[in-house]
């Protein structure tokens, strides 16, 4: 009997280190499946995290792109200001001129109004000879 005892507890603790043993089992392979599924998580995200460099490296050369042309229109926008700048002082000019010219034809209007000389042969004294309505008379 007491070998049968013996083996019975011999067999129950064998049984009930199956039972460990399936229950660490199923544990270590609930583990490998959760690491496993970190693995594939993990490079999920090594991919997603490559694609989104690469979208930033093509964005920055976007950018870069954008500002070379900015600097294009800016160059563009800035000798457009100068010619609109030089256009402007042409323009003050030309009113300027306009105005001067216009108080020169005024001035020159009176004063061919105020100083309005009639020839006459009188007016050519220094002519050796002298002419008065049609006739010619030598100077003494």
């Amino acid at each position: 009997d007491s070998v049968d005892s013996q083996y019975r507890q011999i067999v129950q603790e064998i049984e009930s280190s199956k039972n460990t043993i399936n229950s660490l089992s199923d544990k270590l392979s609930k583990q490998k499946d959760k690491l496993n599924k970190k693995e594939s998580m993990s490079s999920e995200y090594e991919v997603k995290l490559r694609h989104a460099e690469q979208n930033i490296s093509s964005l920055q050369e976007e950018v870069k792109k954008f500002q070379e042309e900015n600097n294009g229109y800016r160059r563009i926008v800035d000798k457009q200001s100068v010619e609109i700048s030089i256009m402007k002082e042409y323009e003050r000019k030309c009113q300027e001129l306009d105005r001067s010219l216009i108080g020169c034809n005024q001035s020159m209007k009176q004063e061919r109004h105020r100083n309005c000389l009639l020839y006459t042969s009188d007016a050519a004294d220094d002519l050796l000879c002298v002419d008065l309505g049609g006739r010619r008379f030598l100077k003494k």
